[in-house]
């Protein structure tokens, strides 16, 4: 599928596509439905399933909710960054996490995931400064 942006510009949703996909992929195909009521039950089907049943390699083979438990267990708080997360908000929740005083296992690693999150989003905002430029010049 073509991207719905420039380059430099993220405005697509991986991780929505990457469900979309799974529906489609799991529950979807080859099913044939007579209303709209069976879709739409089998769609709620799906994500209960999918957020409380299905296993998730990324999370190391729990579900989403199981993963959410263990997080609120140990005191961290899940944190969202998307496209309008200012950096400083970002650099903000990564010097939060480390400051944490829990047990838990898998911070440093997961501090060093943001921090290489964060470059990504300074060379993207870099990049995009530029090509605003040149968009200026020409």
């Amino acid at each position: 599928t073509q991207s719905m942006s420039r380059r430099g510009n993220c405005w697509d949703n991986a991780v929505m596509e990457r469900f979309f996909r799974r529906l489609k992929t799991e529950r979807l195909n080859y099913q044939s439905f007579t209303n709209h009521f069976e879709v739409v039950q089998n769609i709620e089907s799906y994500i209960y399933f999918y957020n409380y049943k299905r296993i998730h390699s990324a999370i190391g083979y729990l579900t989403p909710a199981q993963k959410m438990a263990e997080l609120k267990k140990s005191g961290l708080r899940c944190v969202q960054i998307n496209q309008t997360t200012t950096l400083k908000e970002i650099r903000a929740k990564a010097i939060e996490l480390a400051n944490l005083k829990v047990s838990y296992p898998n911070l440093k690693e997961h501090l060093l995931q943001e921090k290489v999150r964060i470059k990504d989003i300074e060379i993207q905002q870099e990049e995009k400064a530029k090509q605003d430029t040149l968009e200026d010049l020409l």
